[in-house]
């Protein structure tokens, strides 16, 4: 009997279907999960780096004139800062990435920070801005404060904030920390 002659039964036919359909699946979740981690990152995993790309999409200006995060080098510069610093400070700013990631869930929305779209983001943050809870508004303006270093101290965003650069404007000069970073990304 030949392959192309010989009949399948339904129960085989379902079986190859649900095989398909579950290696389409498979495919589909390692596919999306090596698209999103398109940064080298020494310090962040990827999921704190989604967080941090949508939390810099909702809190910096979108207006046109002023750089995106990729230009202004947001989330790569703040790798870098937090790879260097004391252990206890850094593990102090994960833990309020895991705050603010999670706290949605609690404040009745249906999804993580990340996962919301940007008009629920802005109203989550507007909303947690004036919430009775101390520790939630310390870690709202301690996770904004180093975004906001990071992006208006670059020098994409001097033009469009009216700052002509730093006097005399000298050539930037990468420090051993930075070059030590570039070498192990294997950059230099």
């Amino acid at each position: 009997m030949s392959l192309w002659t010989e009949k399948i039964s339904r129960r085989k036919l379902f079986g190859f279907g649900l095989g398909g359909l579950l290696s389409l699946c498979i495919g589909a979740f390692f596919f999306n999960r090596f698209k999103r981690s398109s940064y080298k990152t020494l310090f962040f995993s990827s999921s704190e780096v989604e967080f941090l790309q949508a939390y810099s999409q909702t809190l910096l200006p979108p207006t046109p004139g002023f750089p995106d995060l990729e230009k202004a080098e947001v989330i790569r510069r703040l790798d870098e800062e937090f790879f260097f610093v004391d252990p206890s400070i850094s593990e102090d700013f994960k833990s309020l990435i895991i705050i603010l990631e999670y706290l949605p869930l609690i404040s009745g929305y249906w999804g993580r920070f990340s996962k919301l779209n940007e008009i629920d983001r802005k109203n989550f943050l507007l909303s947690q801005e004036t919430t009775k809870s101390d520790t939630i508004r310390a870690a709202l303006a301690n996770l904004k404060l180093p975004v906001y270093l990071v992006y208006y101290g670059h020098e994409s965003s001097f033009k469009a904030i009216s700052y002509d650069g730093p006097f005399g404007n000298p050539p930037e000069k990468l420090s051993e920390s930075r070059i030590y970073y570039k070498k192990i990304l294997g950059e230099l």
